[in-house]
């Protein structure tokens, strides 16, 4: 499916950012004794993430339609979860793999990163070069109103609106708010129906 993506994107002069979720798949059961799933990521656990993503750069890196690398959607969210447990810092797990896409991507893209709203990181030791606030149910407005933009953006990162456009009639003052920064992802409900 991505390589028709890419394809497609090519032939349409279009752009993409190939993403990868930083997702729990990718932790290892510490204590197979235990009664149901405990994870705990630590850095080990960056193989798969590691192989994942060098697979991805060495397939997709020289392509004209790869506009960035989107890692990690919404990390800090699964920390909230009883049976998964962070033993790292997220920033220091994610910079660590950023850090080895960086030494891998000879086209060097850009990183990006897909943040929730009011997340609780601390997105200045982060080094991605571009932060994507999912606007999902906030109104432009909203974002605005709760922080999500600082104003200017960090030296040598921007702002791109993730996941915008959940309610059409709030779409046109996103996009509006996306074209002050890097533009955005609008969200067709069709892709998330299976949410609620």
């Amino acid at each position: 499916m991505v390589d028709r993506i890419v394809k497609f994107s090519e032939d349409n002069n279009m752009k993409v950012v190939l993403g990868y979720w930083v997702q729990e798949e990718d932790y290892t059961d510490k204590d197979p004794n235990k009664d149901g799933l405990q994870l705990e990521a630590d850095l080990n656990d960056l193989k798969v993430a590691k192989d994942t993503m060098r697979r991805v750069v060495e397939r997709y890196g020289n392509s004209k339609a790869v506009l960035a690398w989107g890692i990690g959607n919404e990390v800090q969210l699964y920390q909230n979860h009883a049976w998964f447990t962070w033993k790292v810092s997220i920033n220091d797990y994610l910079n660590e793999l950023y850090n080895y896409v960086r030494s891998i991507d000879n086209s060097h893209k850009p990183i990006m990163y897909a943040k929730y709203i009011g997340e609780d990181a601390n997105f200045n030791n982060l080094y991605a070069e571009i932060i994507a606030p999912n606007a999902y149910f906030y109104s432009a407005q909203m974002l605005i109103n709760n922080g999500q933009f600082s104003i200017p953006a960090t030296e040598g990162r921007t702002y791109l609106l993730g996941e915008f456009c959940h309610f059409i009639s709030d779409a046109s003052r996103h996009w509006d708010l996306s074209k002050q920064y890097a533009g955005g992802f609008f969200l067709e409900f069709n892709d998330v129906w299976w949410k609620g």
